[in-house]
């Protein structure tokens, strides 16, 4: 190849990278921009550091050994009166009861289950139920029946925490 045909090829080269480069640094202030404005224009837009359900447990120190050995939750915070854990994007804040107070005049945190009601429902969506409910059962999560297939469709099994919380496996 002549040096004249390989200039021009190198030439070509530099401004084909410069063009992707400009195309790059565009994209990325476009999607830095609709990021910005998806976040700034819903409630908390910039605010909002994570979301977490909290439940009030009877005993702190069970609770998390449940979730830890049981579910493979980490703990990020622990002590007597709160412990925070996440699995994934889940975080969980498990907490004693907790009486009115100055923010929350007239308002009690408290365990409401009974062996045929709860509130909650914490869903694990998986990939094979089945398999799930095998790998958690030999962990000693006991399990209301083995896993089901309701009529709408895929499988899904159902078993309690210490404090009656429901916490299901599903698999779509």
């Amino acid at each position: 190849m002549s040096q004249q045909k390989l200039r021009f090829c190198l030439l070509s080269f530099i401004i084909l990278l410069s063009a992707c480069q400009h195309n790059v640094v565009n994209l990325t202030k476009q999607t830095e921009e609709n990021n910005s404005v998806e976040t700034t224009n819903k409630p908390l837009g910039g605010q909002l550091v994570h979301t977490a359900t909290m439940l009030v447990v009877a005993d702190i120190g069970e609770s998390v050994a449940f979730y830890q050995n049981k579910l493979g939750f980490d703990v990020r915070e622990h002590d007597a009166h709160i412990a925070l854990l996440a699995r994934d994007s889940m975080l969980l804040y498990l907490i004693p009861e907790s009486p009115p107070t100055p923010d929350k005049p007239s308002v009690t945190l408290g365990i409401t289950n009974t062996t045929e009601r709860t509130s909650v429902n914490l869903v694990f969506r998986v990939k094979d139920c089945r398999a799930a409910y095998t790998e958690l059962s030999k962990l000693g999560v006991q399990f209301l029946t083995p896993p089901q297939q309701p009529s709408w469709g895929g499988w899904r099994a159902f078993a309690r925490d210490p404090n009656g919380y429901l916490i299901e496996i599903e698999e779509p």
